[in-house]
């Protein structure tokens, strides 16, 4: 057994819709623009029991048709994620986490701002036919 284990992640994709609403106002990325997604994470594991984790989610468009003096790639939001998690057996564990949501470009509205903490407690199962 090892007693500590890091893990880490790289992930982007693109993001064919996404919609936001801020104070009931709607936030949408023109059709002009593509949007990506990128998000690395980092996790550290002691002893198979207790588990620390972070990543970060970037949001970010790509003017295709070059209508934005911004320059070509723009980001507009960042989510951040850490947490907890301790591991009572291999089928149960608890977690905390806290999660937060940023809009970073000006294009975006004020005052938009997300987050949720959340303490849960995970039971896994299986069941084979």
């Amino acid at each position: 057994m090892n007693w500590l284990i890091v893990t880490w992640f790289l992930a982007f994709g693109y993001v064919p819709e996404q919609v936001e609403s801020v104070r009931g106002v709607s936030l949408e990325i023109p059709n002009e623009y593509a949007i990506t997604n990128t998000q690395v994470g980092i996790a550290m594991t002691a002893f198979d029991r207790f588990c620390v984790f972070a990543d970060i989610e970037t949001f970010q468009f790509l003017d295709i048709q070059g209508n934005y003096t911004g320059g070509a790639f723009s980001p507009y939001r960042a989510d951040y994620t850490i947490g907890a998690e301790f591991y009572f057996s291999d089928n149960i564990k608890i977690i905390a986490s806290h999660e937060c949501d940023h809009m970073v470009s000006l294009r975006a509205s004020d005052g938009y701002d997300s987050s949720e903490t959340k303490v849960m407690i995970r039971i896994n199962g299986k069941t084979e036919f």
